[in-house]
């Protein structure tokens, strides 16, 4: 049988399979899924406060696009700082979140509200004809 066809560990050194007891267990590389030993994760908290973040300002973005509120341009600002902050301080990343969540629904019942006042002095009604 010629050098290096044979169970691990035997043979002349530099063919085949390598020293015997190297393996995957001591000291070559492990690939795969799943979390390495020493890999910096973020706590679930603050995956948590991340994604409120990112939706608060998906959400305020459009709004803005749609009723282009001052509360809602503050919103996407207070949510845009949020993420900023989740790494480094999660009380003031929940609380910028807070804040967000607060801004939109105040605009949104503002508008809300704006709207059923000029509907009741009748803003959007049809006037007439004219001269009449």
């Amino acid at each position: 049988m010629p050098p290096g066809y044979g169970p691990p560990g035997y043979g002349p050194p530099g063919y085949g399979y390598g020293p015997p007891g190297y393996g995957p267990q001591y000291g070559y590389q492990q690939y795969g899924y799943g979390p390495q030993y020493g890999a910096w994760q973020r706590s679930p908290e603050a995956t948590s406060l991340r994604t409120q973040a990112i939706v608060g300002l998906v959400v305020s973005a459009v709004l803005v696009l749609m009723c282009c509120s001052p509360l809602l341009i503050a919103s996407a600002i207070t949510s845009g700082i949020a993420l900023g902050r989740v790494d480094q301080d999660l009380d003031s990343a929940r609380r910028l979140v807070r804040w967000t969540w607060g801004l939109v629904v105040a605009s949104v019942v503002l508008t809300v509200v704006l709207f059923a006042v000029l509907i009741g002095a009748g803003a959007f009604s049809d006037p007439g004809p004219a001269g009449a």
